[in-house]
């Protein structure tokens, strides 16, 4: 993470396929205070890597792929809104780098808010219920929780 004048980049940039949704994380982002610098759907139009500190998008292969490539060297935190929360899903995310994965379900102004002050601090957000799941995997020798379901 770049910081900018000695803080981190609160730069945000919001991808999400629902205008509506999309519409209400930059209110919310924006109304604590981040700036959000633009907004996508599907990564289009394409953020340009190093205008934004964190990307908060909606998580498929596809944008992932793409959310890794507009952060190149991870210099920006990946924030990615899952629909369900598979074990495997989230250990590939957590893997690529994202720094917090947040299910749509469950997405409320405070758990929006305290993912993205974690993610500044260094820290990851998983769903809650998941850590020791995904802890007892990975203890028990393998190397990808997949084919787990929530």
């Amino acid at each position: 993470m770049v910081a900018v004048d000695g803080e981190y980049d609160r730069r945000i940039w919001v991808d999400d396929e629902n205008p509506i949704f999309r519409r209400g994380l930059v209110s919310c982002v924006a109304s604590a205070g981040f700036e959000v610098v633009g907004e996508s759907s599907r990564l289009e139009p394409s953020p340009t890597p190093g205008s934004f500190g964190l990307l908060i998008f909606d998580a498929s292969p596809q944008q992932l792929r793409g959310a890794v490539s507009v952060s190149p060297g991870g210099r920006a935190k990946l924030i990615a809104l899952v629909s369900s929360a598979a074990e495997h899903m989230v250990f590939d995310l957590l893997e690529a780098g994202v720094s917090a994965v947040l299910r749509r379900g469950d997405l409320r102004p405070a758990v929006l808010l305290a993912a993205l002050h974690d993610a500044l601090a260094g820290n990851a957000a998983i769903p809650r219920g998941l850590m020791p799941r995904l802890l007892g995997q990975i203890s028990h020798g393998s190397s990808t929780a997949s084919g787990l379901t929530e």
